[in-house]
């Protein structure tokens, strides 16, 4: 339940990292390292898939069973995003520009690259359309190759060590001085870095059977603990920027994860709020529809006041609104209009996209044969590691369990 609402914390932060700008906050430290919240998820994601695959895969679950699930989980929120922006593109912004598809952001090619989920494998040197579902792309994509890595036994260890070994090095000699920050062309390499810290992290948490059973018998010590942890994640936001500090990000969010993971501190009992349980299921809807429902929002406001009393009436109205709700400055207010905003849009995709397209995946009859021969009828999902998933762990987790993430406006640098 801890982990459920961290999830939420985190797509809020990000939502709040491409608005910051708008909402004059560019100038605050903390909200410009915001976008390491994506290797939060990352992180995340390997912990619960693999905690929830692991042995599966590794003893006869099927890989195209896997893969459908992932793709029933992710994609049809994807499409739904992609239709909708293309949709303000042809309706709003082409009357007004006279562009249909502007290259190269949104020429033809980078639909068709966005329904083949590969517009963010170094296709592109930029982001496309919905800018936030680079990560989906890059994260399903590693689904893929986490599977296949499993399958190979020992191999899959010397994947994930390679991964967490090799892709700091690689980022940190090839993404331009930008570091972690990367998206569009190495942001599978980002995304196998944080998603092999997550498996590692599950393997420390699992072999960790003292340490669990400390935290679990002293609540004051849990709770320092968490509150050094959740200190350190915001220091170290605060101050790393793209610098090479970022690197660490991943190694930081694994350690943070196996923490609130044990849910004994006063933290992880505040993060059993409602509220924040609520964050969590409708994390991935935030993350994903953010930037259209503040793009639909201005164009469309632009568009009907421009009709109405054109712009002597769109510059009083905007006069007012700087004046009494988007306060000069480090404007709070406005950004938490524009937040309340994206979590009730997300909300509403939630239900009528995300939630009936998943459950419509996992009732999807299948039938797949064990390591031993055997024929399970209808494999179970289990749980999808993606926000909305519930990520509460096993109180007392055997060595491999089967039981329990991821996934934004600001064009220079994009989470």
């Amino acid at each position: 339940m801890a982990l459920d609402s961290w999830r939420g914390i985190a797509a809020l932060s990000i939502v709040a990292f491409h608005f910051r700008t708008t909402a004059g906050l560019g100038d605050v430290a903390i909200f410009n390292g915001m976008y390491l919240f994506v290797d939060f998820f990352f992180v995340l994601s390997g912990f619960v898939i693999y905690s929830s695959y692991g042995v599966k895969l590794g003893s006869g679950y099927s890989i195209r069973r896997f893969l459908w699930l992932r793709f029933g989980r992710v994609y049809p929120l994807h499409v739904a995003v992609l239709f909708g922006t293309i949709t303000l593109q042809a309706l709003i912004v082409y009357p007004r520009t006279g562009h249909w598809f502007p290259a190269p952001t949104e020429s033809l090619d980078t639909i068709l690259a966005n329904f083949l989920l590969v517009h963010s494998l170094n296709v592109y040197n930029f982001l496309t359309w919905n800018e936030p579902s680079w990560s989906i792309s890059v994260e399903f994509f590693t689904y893929i190759f986490f599977a296949l890595a499993v399958k190979c036994g020992r191999v899959f260890w010397i994947f994930c060590a390679s991964a967490i070994l090799a892709a700091p090095a690689f980022l940190f000699v090839f993404n331009s001085g930008k570091n972690l920050d990367s998206t569009a062309t190495y942001g599978l390499v980002r995304c196998l870095y944080g998603f092999s810290s997550g498996v590692i992290a599950y393997e420390l948490y699992v072999g960790a059977v003292k340490l669990r059973a400390l935290l679990q018998t002293k609540p004051f010590l849990s709770s320092v603990t968490e509150a050094v942890t959740a200190i350190a994640i915001g220091a170290f936001i605060a101050l790393v920027g793209t610098g090479p500090g970022s690197l660490l990000a991943p190694l930081l969010f694994a350690v943070s994860v196996i923490i609130f993971a044990a849910e004994a501190g006063v933290i992880s009992r505040l993060l059993h709020l409602q509220p924040l349980v609520l964050l969590g299921t409708i994390s991935y809807s935030l993350y994903m529809v953010h930037m259209l429902v503040i793009s639909w929002w201005l164009e469309l406001f632009r568009s009907a006041v421009f009709k109405i009393g054109g712009r002597p009436l769109f510059e009083s109205i905007v006069d007012f609104a700087q004046t009494y709700v988007f306060l000069a400055g480090k404007n709070y207010t406005g950004l938490a209009l524009m937040l309340l905003m994206v979590v009730i849009v997300s909300a509403i995709t939630y239900l009528l996209i995300e939630k009936p397209s998943r459950e419509w995946s996992r009732r999807r009859p299948y039938a797949e044969r064990t390591s031993g021969g055997a024929r399970m009828a209808k494999a179970t999902a289990g749980h999808d590691g993606l926000p909305g998933a519930d990520l509460t762990p096993p109180p007392s987790p055997a060595p491999h369990p089967q039981s329990p993430s991821f996934g934004p406006p600001q064009h220079n640098r994009s989470a």
